[in-house]
């Protein structure tokens, strides 16, 4: 099985379409309800389960709070949607006890209050292993960009550097001595980009966007099929960390697999010279791919680079 096929399978056989308020189907980041006034309730869910996402000996409990609500609010913040509110499905093994539910709630509580999001109720119930997932509501204005809009000539850019994430997962399987601050703190403390997407959505002409989640290859794919598009990323373009560089060989498709990152993929027919924000590609012709030209002018398809929940292992499987 591939998340995505089912994903597709699911949109055939069901027939989720657009409906009366809620104006977008699936395959986006988020999905919409049409309030009283042509405002818009932006929702999404996101989970993270013991051994996929995380292990229980990498990470205080805290910090397992923390990333979940980092991953759930990631979603709104790449729609430049104002967070409300959080429901919280929390899944607890035996062997986790009241002072751990007590110290995941404080990270879930210490971003939600960043954000002035209220977690307001949600479930808990027993489980073999720990999961939690949240989602998240909040509200817009009008609809955002999709994934759907990227157009021939649109420039592909992304906000940060990449490949931190990947790097703390690498480093802790080999049982590394030392690990970066940086690196911990990027794998520990995600950060929704709300500033950045606000920025980017308010001074620019955006045709598709979202949060980079499972790898730059593999949302850029996603992108790319939704838009019914070709990507071709430029190898000497893409911004891996410098710290990556130390520790990896092939520092490029390294970070281009490094899933978990949270920042912003997005199209625009704009050229933008911002700091912190990477013009990575271009977008050419009709088709559903993602091409890396290489720096010896090589071409090769990179559209699976990144993590699949179903089709494969977990990176934190040894």
């Amino acid at each position: 099985m591939m998340e995505d096929s089912i994903i597709e399978n699911i949109k055939k056989e069901v027939k989720l379409r657009k409906k009366g308020r809620i104006p977008v189907p699936i395959g986006d980041d988020c999905t919409y309800l049409e309030e009283q006034g042509k405002k818009y309730l932006v929702i999404s869910v996101d989970s993270m389960t013991e051994d996929v996402h995380f292990k229980l000996d990498w990470l205080p409990f805290y910090f397992i709070g923390y990333r979940a609500m980092a991953a759930a609010l990631s979603d709104l913040a790449a729609k430049d949607a104002t967070p409300i509110m959080a429901l919280v499905d929390l899944h607890i093994p035996q062997y986790i006890d009241e002072k751990a539910i007590k110290e995941i709630y404080k990270g879930m509580e210490a971003l939600s209050n960043r954000f002035s999001v209220a977690i307001s109720g949600g479930n808990i119930s027993k489980d073999v292993r720990l999961s939690l997932s949240i989602t998240v509501i909040g509200e817009k204005d009008t609809l955002p960009p999709l994934r759907n809009g990227a157009q021939e000539g649109d420039y592909i850019y992304i906000t940060g550097t990449l490949g931190l994430p990947l790097l703390f997962v690498k480093l802790k399987k080999k049982g590394a001595d030392f690990i970066p601050e940086k690196v911990q703190s990027k794998f520990f403390k995600p950060l929704p980009r709300f500033d950045a997407a606000h920025f980017i959505l308010t001074n620019y002409k955006v045709t598709s966007i979202m949060d980079i989640s499972d790898g730059l290859g593999k949302d850029a794919w996603r992108l790319a099929k939704e838009s019914k598009r070709t990507f071709f990323l430029y190898e000497s373009l893409i911004p891996v960390n410098k710290i990556v560089r130390t520790y990896v060989s092939e520092p490029i498709l390294f970070a281009l697999s490094s899933g978990e990152e949270y920042e912003l993929l997005f199209t625009s027919p704009n050229y933008i010279r911002e700091k912190g924000i990477y013009r990575v590609g271009i977008v050419k012709g009709s088709g559903e791919g993602v091409n890396l030209v290489k720096n010896d002018g090589k071409v090769i398809d990179i559209s699976s680079f990144g993590f699949d929940h179903l089709e494969q292992e977990s990176p934190l499987t040894p």
